[in-house]
């Protein structure tokens, strides 16, 4: 572990902590945009878009999440593998929201209450439907979309 102790004890060496200038390492790029890397799910960042969407199909599920979202990063590999075996399906779509995007990803995310990310909720014939309860695996998104169905009640 690196301390500080008055005089850097790394002043006259490189140091990990204090590297700057051209010996510093070189920075990974940024990762890409999910939108640009994810044609089988289809990318909204205005209501206007959103709501044409809705009108087109029946069934909708749609992933409103932050890039930073580490439950995001862990299941959008799995969302989009499952979007991947209903491309071409006039009925069904899987949509993605990031809800950082901009002031109308961010008015579509406030519109459909996301607290929280990510946050998945189904769209039926152009309206919302439910939030979804299933898990966040390929096939549990497949078995869905296969036959959406409302989560069952709360035990009281």
């Amino acid at each position: 572990m690196h301390r500080n102790v008055g005089v850097s004890s790394c002043a006259n060496a490189p140091c990990p902590y204090h590297v700057r200038g051209p010996n510093r390492a070189p920075q990974p790029p940024p990762p890409k945009p999910w939108s640009e890397e994810a044609p089988e799910v289809t990318h909204v960042t205005a209501s206007k878009k959103f709501k044409k969407l809705l009108a087109k199909k029946d069934h909708v599920l749609t992933f409103f999440y932050a890039p930073w979202c580490g439950h995001c990063k862990a299941a959008k590999p799995e969302y989009l593998d499952a979007a991947k075996e209903f491309v071409g399906d006039e009925q069904r779509e899987f949509v993605a929201v990031d809800c950082t995007a901009g002031a109308g990803a961010q008015a579509l995310c406030g519109r459909y209450e996301v607290t929280g990310y990510p946050t998945i909720k189904y769209f039926a014939k152009g309206k919302l439907a439910f939030d979804y309860a299933g898990g966040r695996k390929k096939d549990d998104f497949i078995e869905f979309m296969t036959d959406p169905k409302p989560p069952p009640p709360p035990v009281s």
